[in-house]
């Protein structure tokens, strides 16, 4: 990303099928490299969302708060770096849980834009 400018930006999600196989560790890994590598570029990295089809005490669900934790902890000594939340409303959520719906992809972009308008 040598090209990259301070006003660009780039969008990072994961999932929870990457929490749920143990490979989070190897994530954090690879994103922290990529993170001291992107220093021109402001980068916004999503949580991973919840599994509703899942019970909240699951242990994919535990592991994702777990995960998420951490990944707030770990990015917060990059500036250029911002970690944004993922919904918590069912209702932005697909009928098998898993996916956002339009409801939950119209709550996604305008949150993107309240971190990426004060940018450019």
């Amino acid at each position: 990303m040598k090209t990259s400018q301070k006003k660009d930006v780039v969008i990072i999600c994961g999932g929870t099928m990457d929490v749920a196989k143990n490979e989070d560790k190897d994530g954090l890994r690879i994103l922290s490299e990529f993170t001291k590598h992107t220093i021109n570029t402001n980068l916004i990295v999503m949580c991973v969302p919840h599994r509703f089809v899942l019970q909240l005490s699951s242990s994919v669900n535990k592991e994702v708060v777990s995960f998420n934790r951490i990944l707030q902890k770990a990015m917060k000594t990059f500036s250029h770096m911002h970690v944004c939340s993922m919904s918590t409303n069912r209702d932005h959520f697909t009928s098998h849980g898993l996916h956002l719906n339009s409801q939950g992809k119209n709550w996604i972009i305008n949150k993107w834009a309240s971190i990426i308008t004060p940018i450019i």
